[in-house]
């Protein structure tokens, strides 16, 4: 399972306060010294305020789960409601980056970013997501921009191919997602759970499926 499938269940399933929630990630060659060509990924997003009692509550997001309503695990009655945002921006690059000139034989330089928004709905055990993106590869992701600073600010070597980048083209698609928490179990001060989950992101970009378990432990 990706790493931001996880990421995503250990914020989600243990929503149950009425606080909005704020999440950061960077993805980077330099915390690892090799990227396989994925260099770098940044990713904000935001998760509003759990609603409940959607069946009496004028809300947006309320609006939005009585939409959904007919799809599998959102239920307006028995569920609890957010909607989450997120800005994502990734860049790919071939193995040399002081060539100029593209290689053939390698993978080119893509800049992509896009904007993500969703509907989660949990209960106790499980939780749903449905979503949509929109997106844009090419110049105006403004990947080879964001690169040099990064690369200037750490001192790397500069990228010198992105002349050569893949052109515009409009990203867009769906998403899904479902986690279960097969069991919890309390010992004094420490709690662990354990689940699983799997998703579905269809997308004229990159789309994947992914499935997995997790393990949580804390308070």
């Amino acid at each position: 399972m990706s790493l931001r499938l996880l990421l995503i269940v250990s914020c989600l399933l243990p929503l149950v306060a009425k606080a909005s929630t704020f999440g950061f990630s960077w993805d980077n060659d330099l915390f690892v010294g090799s990227d396989g060509q994925y260099t770098n990924g940044v990713r904000i997003s935001w998760v509003g305020d759990a609603h409940e009692y959607c069946d009496r509550n004028g809300s947006f997001t309320c609006g939005l789960a009585s939409l959904l309503d007919p799809l599998p695990g959102i239920s307006v009655i028995d569920e609890k409601h957010a909607l989450t945002l997120s800005l994502e921006q990734i860049m790919i690059t071939p193995s040399d980056i002081s060539r100029e000139m593209p290689d053939f034989n390698d993978l080119p330089y893509v800049g992509y970013s896009n904007l993500e928004l969703g509907l989660f709905s949990w209960n106790g055990n499980s939780l749903f997501g449905y979503g949509v993106r929109v997106g844009i590869v090419g110049p105006d992701s403004g990947a080879e921009q964001s690169q040099k600073v990064v690369h200037k600010i750490t001192g790397s070597e500069e990228p010198r191919g992105w002349d050569n980048q893949l052109g515009h083209d409009a990203i867009g698609g769906a998403y899904f997602l479902h986690a279960h928490r097969l069991f919890r179990y309390t010992q004094g001060w420490l709690d662990s759970e354990v689940g699983y989950a799997w998703g579905v992101d269809a997308n004229n970009f990159n789309g994947t499926a992914r499935a997995g378990g997790f393990w949580r432990i804390g308070q």
